[in-house]
């Protein structure tokens, strides 16, 4: 991992979605497990190249988790590759753009989409 100035509250500039599932967001939802159940879903990422990996996002349990593996009742289930995740981590605005231009798959319920830029949000 490198140091960059965007992440100003951040020692570290995660290289890939390993670091942000398995420790940043573990520990931000440990931090701050209010705002994660604001957001109130359960999602499923699925993330294809090196780097990538599943990972299910739960923000309906208290406290809310964020584990390595799938399940069937996620409310959103978001299928990408690594290098556009880094992307939209690193730019959320760009999420509907990917979205629209397919290289972001999204099941379940349409809704629901529009909070995952509030994950990353959570995690930066």
């Amino acid at each position: 991992m490198k140091k960059n100035k965007i992440f100003k509250h951040m020692a570290i500039f995660p290289e890939d979605a390993v670091t942000i599932f398995d420790i940043i967001i573990p520990e931000q939802l440990a931090q701050f497990p209010e705002k994660a159940n604001e957001i109130g879903y359960t999602f499923q990422f699925l993330i294809h190249g090196e780097g990538g990996g599943e990972w299910t996002l739960d923000f309906v349990s208290s406290p809310p988790t964020c584990v390595r593996g799938a399940v069937d009742n996620a409310f959103c289930a978001i299928r990408l590759a690594h290098e556009d995740f880094m992307k939209v981590f690193n730019n959320s605005n760009i999420l509907t753009q990917l979205f629209f231009s397919g290289k972001i798959q999204a099941t379940g319920n349409p809704a629901v989409f529009q909070k995952v830029a509030k994950i990353f949000d959570l995690a930066r």
